[in-house]
């Protein structure tokens, strides 16, 4: 009985390590088919291999950045990303960021310090669709209102 159960053991261990060669050598592959520029192929090719150490200190999380650069990382991802459309908003977004840290108020106070205002707005360009015009348009009219006191 020990034998039957070490040599299932034993298949299964090199059947595994034939099927990760194979799915490595079919992931290479994807590179050189005829049709090697479709949308699977293109998918499945480009995956990076990423450093295995990324300094978490100095790399923003999706949280922390503003639209712009949250708007650059969503197109990046995108299937199409490659396409001319996708690439065209990325150069805008890229334009606008640097557009908006020349003119940007930087401001080091704490939640605590901010005005009813400052903090309403605030609240408005945190929720989850703070991109939208309600939120975007609420948060205008709210620190105008506070600023103009």
């Amino acid at each position: 009985m020990n034998i039957l159960i070490t040599t299932t053991a034993f298949t299964a261990l090199f059947c595994g390590a034939a099927f990760a060669q194979s799915s490595d050598i079919a992931h290479e592959a994807h590179r050189f088919v005829n049709n090697a520029s479709a949308v699977s192929h293109v998918n499945s090719s480009t995956h990076e291999n990423l450093p295995d150490r990324i300094n978490k200190n100095s790399t923003p999380s999706f949280s922390e950045m503003n639209e712009h650069e949250r708007a650059i990382v969503a197109h990046s991802f995108m299937n199409n990303s490659p396409s001319y459309a996708h690439q065209k908003m990325i150069e805008e977004h890229k334009k606008m960021l640097s557009e908006s840290g020349e003119n940007s108020k930087t401001f080091s106070s704490s939640f605590n310090e901010l005005n009813a205002g400052e903090k309403a707005a605030l609240v408005h360009e945190q929720v989850n669709n703070a991109g939208a015009e309600a939120h975007q348009t609420q948060a205008r009219k709210l620190r105008g209102l506070y600023s103009s006191r």
